[in-house]
């Protein structure tokens, strides 16, 4: 129902619904892109410790990316990636803000 609920208020005009919703589960890097396309929008980063645990090795890694998305919205600094396949590197600088969710 959080879910459901966090994409009705944080993304009313959304007609993709399943487009803006990223896991703690995700990578640092995929959350990086996420928040470099998240430009005038608001991505949700859903599941700080899903139902069902996972063990302290998911905790940990899900509250290394919590902390990552925290600095990374919070301190509007980006991250360099290189792109192998055009030879460029990319600055992956967040363009919108994110809301958390936990059990």
């Amino acid at each position: 129902m959080k879910t459901a609920l966090c994409k009705a208020i944080f993304n009313p005009f959304e007609t993709d619904r399943n487009k803006k919703v990223f896991s703690f589960d995700s990578t640092a890097t995929a959350l990086q892109f996420a928040a470099k396309a998240a430009r005038h929008e608001c991505r949700i980063v859903d599941d700080l410790y899903p139902a069902g645990g996972g063990g302290k090795k998911r905790f940990n890694a899900a509250a290394e990316n919590m902390e990552s998305v925290t600095r990374l919205f919070g301190d509007g600094t980006g991250k360099v990636r290189n792109d192998w396949a055009k030879r460029e590197n990319v600055v992956l600088r967040p363009a919108g803000t994110a809301v958390m969710t936990a059990e």
